[in-house]
């Protein structure tokens, strides 16, 4: 990714951009649009969606925050990363992430608005690339615990693409992985989509755990949860 990055703004790139770029492209995996650099939010996640607007500016795009006429569950608002050409404001021209998502193809065949994809290269990318990547993707469908002194991450997704990739980067980063699978069910008042659900644990690499979990933008990631919860005395 950093060769690619450094050709595209013809000059080096710094680990801070770079783990910028890789967090929001884990993070538009999750939570990102197809039409390009749009993002669905928690309106109640102040943390992440300043942490989202800082890499945003880090790449020279400014962020935009629009709250939704109806809402999804919880996802209340929409966050727009521009740029602008001689004082117009543009949505995906020149747009920094929408050219890295399709010049690294995070689209498939690197076509906006087509499928999202995790292409095999992550595999062997630098260890802070596959672990900002996994941290935006945890911070966008994923959630952390301390269960019986196990420590554990868990990422979503209702993508095939999505759910073989993550599990090949946890893995090689030398992380436990084990998938479970929700078939899709119809309820009264709504259809719940198929989607599978990757456990991830530290095994013998804590240190490349926590280089994810330490990488996410949101602070209930980081400060994992402890079950089952202590008993207070009445």
């Amino acid at each position: 990714m950093r060769p690619w990055l450094a050709e595209y703004v013809q000059r080096d790139i710094t680990d801070k951009e770079l783990i910028a770029m890789a967090w929001m492209i884990g993070f538009w995996l999750g939570d990102g649009h197809r039409s390009g650099a749009v993002f669905s939010l928690n309106s109640t996640d102040a943390d992440l969606n300043q942490f989202l607007k800082e890499q945003a500016e880090l790449w020279g795009m400014t962020y935009r925050y629009v709250k939704q006429i109806e809402p999804v569950g919880n996802l209340c608002a929409n966050a727009y990363l521009h740029t602008y050409t001689n004082g117009i404001r543009n949505l995906n021209k020149a747009n920094p992430l929408v050219d890295t998502l399709k010049g690294l193809k995070f689209y498939a065949a690197g076509v906006i608005k087509r499928p999202k994809n995790f292409p095999d290269f992550v595999q062997t990318e630098e260890i802070i690339v596959r672990e900002a990547l996994l941290a935006g993707l945890l911070d966008a469908d994923g959630s952390t615990s301390i269960y019986r002194s196990q420590i554990s991450m868990r990422i979503a997704t209702v993508y095939p693409p999505l759910r073989d990739g993550a599990m090949l980067a946890a893995r090689s980063l030398g992380l436990n992985v084990s998938v479970s699978h929700a078939a899709a069910k119809s309820f009264e008042t709504y259809n719940a989509q198929e989607v599978w659900n990757l456990f991830i644990t530290p095994g013998s690499n804590i240190e490349r755990f926590f280089g994810i979990i330490d990488r996410c933008g949101l602070e209930r990631r980081r400060d994992m949860p402890v079950y089952p919860k202590k008993k207070t005395d009445a």
